[in-house]
C-alpha cells in the first residue's frame, strides 16, 4: 500500500510541476528588465503565482510584483526551479511513503 500511495504522490507532484513550469517558461517570455526593475512587455499585469497567466494585450510596460519579479529572477532566469521541483518531488514521495505506512499499521 505504502508503495503504491508513495508513487501517486511523486507522480502526481512531477507532473503537476512539470506543466507548471512549462507554462511559466511561456510567461516569462513577456518580462523584460529595464531601468533596474522587472516589467510585463503590455499591460493587464500577469502572474507567476498561483497559476501562471500571461499579462494583457495592451501595449504598455506595467511593473512586476515583487514576488512575481522573485520567481523570474531567482527560480526561472536562474533555473533554480528544477532542484525545488525535485526537492518538492522526493519530499510529497516520502509524505506518501509514511502516509501509507500509517494506513498499513491500523
Amino acid at each position: 500500500m505504502k508503495k503504491i500511495l508513495a508513487s501517486i504522490f511523486g507522480l502526481f507532484s512531477a507532473i503537476m510541476q512539470a506543466v507548471y513550469w512549462f507554462k511559466a517558461l511561456l510567461v516569462a517570455k513577456q518580462v523584460i528588465y529595464y531601468d533596474g526593475q522587472y516589467w510585463w512587455r503590455s499591460g493587464g499585469p500577469g502572474a507567476f503565482l498561483p497559476w501562471p497567466k500571461e499579462p494583457g494585450m495592451l501595449t504598455v510596460l506595467t511593473p512586476m510584483s515583487s514576488i512575481d519579479a522573485f520567481i523570474y529572477a531567482f527560480l526561472i532566469k536562474l533555473w533554480l526551479f528544477i532542484p525545488s521541483s525535485l526537492i518538492l518531488t522526493i519530499a510529497l514521495t516520502l509524505i506518501g511513503w509514511f502516509l501509507g505506512s500509517k494506513l498499513q499499521g491500523e
